[in-house]
């Protein structure tokens, strides 16, 4: 069985490194456009992805919010229980690659809250 996931979409926020001992990762969400349905956009899909080491500290060093990434890697199921008791479940995207989908990033993108996106009433 084979668990794979490529996408192409705008990174939502700036991506931070986290470096926990020897593990470095970084947390990212990206922004997803569904496709047009009779001459209409039909919304936008925001997935958490999750890279580590190499792959993590690319991403931090060349990519901002707003710019557009592809990215391939597979998904993850996971599951925690919250102090209430509850069990939830989470489902992220492990980043294996991630590459360069749409030039270099405009200056805007790092001086701005802008990140190109429509505003959010409008993404669904």
């Amino acid at each position: 069985m084979l668990s794979i996931c490529t996408l192409n979409g705008r990174m939502v926020d700036e991506p931070r490194l986290n470096e926990k001992g020897k593990t470095t990762s970084v947390q990212f969400a990206l922004a997803v456009d569904r496709p047009w349905i009779g001459g209409k956009k039909s919304g936008c899909d925001f997935f958490k992805c999750v890279a580590f080491g190499r792959t993590a500290q690319f991403i931090c060093s060349n990519f901002v919010k707003g710019q557009l990434v592809a990215i391939s890697g597979r998904l993850q199921n996971s599951s925690y229980e919250t102090t209430a008791g509850e069990k939830r479940y989470k489902t992220e995207i492990l980043v294996n690659n991630a590459d360069f989908a749409g030039g270099k990033p405009a200056t805007q993108y790092a001086d701005t809250d802008d990140s190109g996106l429509p505003p959010y009433d409008e993404r669904m």
